[in-house]
């Protein structure tokens, strides 16, 4: 490689690493305005969100066991049935191993939104369905990538 590309290649990976988390900031902004609009009040019910997941729903989910496992066997098992969701444990497997700039950004939303869910004391279904695994995402991706590498074309 020669130096000029060197250094290009460098202020490009230099330039993501700045402006992600500027957009990350800006979306985060323009998809709740409530944190410009009204601070105080946008804190105060945050701050409520939080203790109330980390302390839990009263005597609701008492006794239900780790958060982790109980959104595999309450959300994910019932939501996707067992062919689908082994499909999507294959997925996310080929998607380690093959470990694409799409495929990491993917395993790592799934890795922080999964742990932060399953620490939480209220374990509702709905809170799982912005990760909800699918086939064409997780389990698809990986089978159709599959095939594609080993035909060239699907």
């Amino acid at each position: 490689m020669t130096r000029s590309k060197a250094a290009s290649s460098l202020f490009l990976g230099a330039l993501r690493f700045v402006c992600i988390p500027i957009f990350a900031a800006v979306g985060f902004l323009i998809g709740t305005p409530g944190f410009l609009i009204n601070h105080e009040a946008f804190m105060r019910d945050f701050t409520y969100e939080m203790h109330h997941a980390s302390t839990g729903h009263g005597l609701v989910f008492v006794g239900t066991g780790s958060g982790w496992i109980y959104h595999i066997i309450h959300s994910l098992l019932p939501g996707l049935g067992l062919p689908l969701l082994i499909l999507t444990a294959i997925g996310i497997l080929y998607a380690l191993w093959k470990r694409s700039p799409a495929d990491i950004a993917m395993l790592v939303f799934f890795i922080i939104y999964y742990a932060i869910i399953g620490s939480a004391q209220v374990k509702i279904r709905q809170i799982y369905a912005a990760v909800a695994p699918n086939p064409d995402g997780d389990g698809g991706a990986g089978i159709c990538g599959h095939l594609e590498s080993r035909s060239g074309a699907i």
